[in-house]
């Protein structure tokens, strides 16, 4: 839709004879179009992974990576424990379990969204 609009904008500008009259014409429009807001994202962006698609069940990688995410650990898939991803350090990520103050270093292979 928005292709459309552009053309049909540039269509105007392509037809119209360059005149004072169509000069304050196209000024006005091309202002409205200028204080237009952008349309807001139509799918819901993770709130875990801030990605779209989420990442649930996606490794980690320093790409993909988001402090304060909800992670699992790949080996540890039994254990229920909720981490919180932290930082990043070229191949690796700290993470923090709620009432443990060790944040330990863990390669981004062991480690996926929730």
């Amino acid at each position: 839709r928005d292709r459309d609009n552009l053309e049909s904008v540039l269509k105007v500008f392509d037809e119209e004879e360059v005149g004072e009259e169509s000069s304050c014409i196209l000024h006005r429009l091309m202002a409205r179009a200028s204080r237009s807001k952008p349309k807001p994202h139509l799918v819901p962006i993770c709130e875990n992974c801030n990605h779209d698609p989420c990442l649930s069940g996606v490794k980690l990688t320093e790409d993909n990576f988001v402090a304060g995410a909800s992670i699992s650990r790949v080996d540890l898939m039994h254990c229920k424990i909720l981490r919180t991803v932290t930082t990043c350090d070229n191949s690796t990520a700290s993470y923090f379990v709620t009432g443990q103050e060790h944040q330990p270093q863990v390669p981004f292979k062991l480690l996926m969204y929730r």
